[in-house]
């Protein structure tokens, strides 16, 4: 998936939104990572990975098992 990466709702927690699907979900919860999101955040990155229950069974939350930079800004 594809978006701009933000800080999730807890500390440590991240978000990806701006997906640009034309459906699906708005946004992802990232619950695990190997990658260091940190320095990215602010920028538009490509996640690769598995979807897994988060907190909201609603949501669409992901464990990433990989993180590609493809930007410093997020459209």
């Amino acid at each position: 998936m594809t978006g701009c990466l933000g800080k999730g709702s807890e500390p440590g927690t991240f978000r990806l939104t701006e997906l640009g699907l034309d459906s699906g979900p708005t946004s992802v919860g990232i619950a695990e990572t190997t990658a260091d999101l940190e320095p990215h955040v602010g920028h538009k990155i490509e996640i690769t990975g598995s979807t897994v229950q988060g907190k909201d069974p609603a949501a669409h939350t992901m464990k990433v098992s990989a993180m590609k930079h493809l930007a410093a800004t997020c459209p």
